[in-house]
């Protein structure tokens, strides 16, 4: 599995919050027919957030319905919560925040298990 990461930029003042800052990352994972790359896009609001998934496989662009949740936020620590589009129960997931990076550790990463997924501050 390979994680590749876009553009670096400003790092990250928890004093100013995550209102209006967009963050992104792409992981690479090996499906059944080819290697396909997920993009996806964090933007945050007040106090909710909306992530976007994009992918290429077997030729298709594809942009799968963003999903909509909530966020806290404590010092570099962000929590966000959502509806799980398949059980449709609530769960939550927690990372740090270092630098222009929002690491999140322990995500269901499909065929690969649980995988880090690392967004870049825009």
């Amino acid at each position: 599995m390979a994680l590749s990461l876009v553009s670096c930029q400003k790092n990250f003042d928890p004093s100013k919050g995550l209102n209006g800052t967009t963050w992104v990352a792409s992981q690479k994972i090996q499906d059944f027919e080819e290697e396909v790359t997920y993009d996806f896009t964090l933007k945050f609001q007040e106090s909710t957030f909306t992530i976007t998934l994009s992918y290429k496989y077997l030729g298709k662009e594809v942009t799968e319905k963003p999903a909509n949740g909530k966020y806290t936020l404590s010092g570099n620590t962000v929590t966000l919560t959502a509806k799980n589009l398949i059980s449709e129960q609530e769960s939550s997931i927690t990372g740090t925040i270092e630098g222009n990076k929002m690491i999140f550790s322990g995500v269901e990463g499909g065929f690969n298990g649980a995988v880090s997924l690392v967004f870049t501050k825009q």
